[in-house]
């Protein structure tokens, strides 16, 4: 296929050949600087978990082809973490084009030297997946706007598939009853039993005590968690972005609050999508 056919089949669904709007660049602007911020602080944390990891480890992923063992010593976990930085800065300041392609290749090789030790969330998958956009439209496109529309609209494609493949997986696995409330219950209690051993105490919060005594709720709570989900692919259109993202960053939120879990990056991304940015760009079209 052309590249001009290519073009015409994709252009639409990107917005390629539309009018960039002020607003557009402000809401590439600060997605890429989430992104990069992100790429950078998991490539120190993992360089420090790579450090400490013990020999006995059982390789997995990239590691069972490659021996990734020398990260371990003399620093270069650390040396790792310094050029995925120096590389992710270098793509976005636009020295050089590579860059974005050559720190994805390097915190793959942290995320797989890391032996999966520990567990990490997945909205690190989600940070890998925007930077592997920000890679291919960096390298595949010489427009400064279309490369911008490229980023985020491979941003918004891979976590709406994300979310529905998700709620596909939980239905698979459980069918319905995934969204009954005694799931819930066992989570929080689970989580519970976790803090309970690290602390030595745990008192549910508001939120949970409603939830642990009322089942219905807590069935109608995984029900909306699970339609949000389901509902992902509406992140793929203009016109309702904003209202699902805003929807699963209240799931997120709930998650935060329910579970006791750490905020995740995919809410730094999730609230700035949630901005009505067709709004905001009218308001600057509005000033003189």
């Amino acid at each position: 296929m052309s590249r001009a056919k290519l073009t015409a089949l994709i252009g639409p669904w990107f917005g390629f050949g539309s009018a960039e709007t002020r607003s557009d660049r402000v809401l590439f602007r600060l997605f890429e600087f989430i992104v990069v911020f992100w790429v950078a602080l998991y490539a120190w944390t993992w360089a420090s978990q790579i450090a400490a990891l013990d020999q006995s480890v059982e390789a997995t992923g990239l590691a069972q082809h490659i021996d990734l063992s020398f990260l371990r010593s003399n620093g270069r976990s650390w040396l790792i973490a310094g050029l995925i930085s120096v590389f992710a800065l270098a793509g976005i300041i636009r020295i050089l084009r590579p860059a974005y392609t050559a720190a994805l290749f390097l915190l793959h090789v942290q995320f797989s030297a890391r032996f999966v030790t520990p567990p990490i969330d997945h909205s690190s998958h989600v940070i890998g997946l925007c930077l592997l956009g920000l890679a291919i439209a960096a390298i595949g496109f010489k427009s400064g706007p279309n490369r911008r529309k490229f980023a985020l609209a491979f941003a918004w494609l891979s976590m709406g598939f994300g979310y529905l493949v998700s709620a596909a997986t939980k239905l698979l696995v459980a069918g319905p009853r995934w969204a009954d409330g005694t799931h819930l219950w066992m989570w929080i209690n689970e989580r519970a039993t976790d803090i309970a051993a690290r602390t030595g105490e745990f008192e549910p919060n508001v939120a949970q005590q409603v939830l642990l005594d009322n089942l219905w709720l807590a069935t109608a709570v995984l029900t909306v968690g699970l339609v949000c989900h389901a509902s992902g692919f509406f992140l793929w259109f203009r016109q309702t972005r904003h209202i699902q993202a805003a929807a699963l960053l209240v799931v997120h939120a709930g998650i935060v609050m329910l579970l006791g879990t750490s905020p995740q990056p995919a809410m730094w991304l999730l609230a700035l999508f949630a901005v009505p940015w067709e709004r905001v760009n009218a308001a600057f079209a509005s000033r003189p």
